[in-house]
């Protein structure tokens, strides 16, 4: 069991946010600490690790004093708990039920939900409307069970903006 938390650096200032309820807010080339069910989300959005914590909860840095909402943490690595480690071959995914933080998403919304993530990772402008929304050509080229159409694609897009499954500076002008 191990801590799989980083200290990570992103090009620009953003924050991301996921359904789980953390949200990491990265300032331009300053380290941030990342906990480790954040880590795969920051390096979709070009955060890169600069030290990998892995051996036990005690190397993990406590978090700053200040937080710009004005609450004061303190924590000390003896707070964190330890977890089982859970690979993804662990993770069944012929599951009848939404994966655990996912579920307001059907199966079939997860699935297109996970192509639109890889897409938006891509960042490739050929799949995008103008708006920033995706491609139902390009979600359908990477979906191998079903197809959608605008009305679905628009369905789960709502959904991910709702949920803050969508950076809020997704494509902004």
């Amino acid at each position: 069991m191990k801590v799989k938390s980083a200290m990570m650096k992103a090009p620009g200032t953003f924050t991301v946010s996921s359904n789980t309820g953390h949200t990491i807010r990265f300032e331009a080339g300053k380290e941030t600490f990342v906990p480790g069910v954040m880590v795969r989300a920051c390096k979709q959005y070009g955060a890169v690790e600069t030290k990998r914590f892995s051996d036990t909860a005690q190397d993990v840095p406590a978090p700053a004093a200040k937080v710009r909402s004005g609450i004061h943490v303190a924590r000390r690595a003896a707070d964190l708990e330890m977890v089982e480690e859970v690979t993804l071959a662990d993770v069944s995914t012929d599951k009848n039920e939404p994966e655990p933080g996912e579920a307001h998403y059907t199966p079939k919304e997860n699935k297109v939900r996970v192509v639109i993530n890889n897409l938006m990772a891509v960042a490739d402008e050929d799949n995008f409307t103008d708006d920033g929304v995706p491609k139902a050509a390009a979600i359908n080229k990477e979906l191998q069970d079903f197809t959608v159409n605008a009305e679905t694609r628009n369905e789960v897009w709502g959904k991910m903006k709702r949920h803050g499954d969508v950076p809020e500076d997704w494509y902004a002008d």
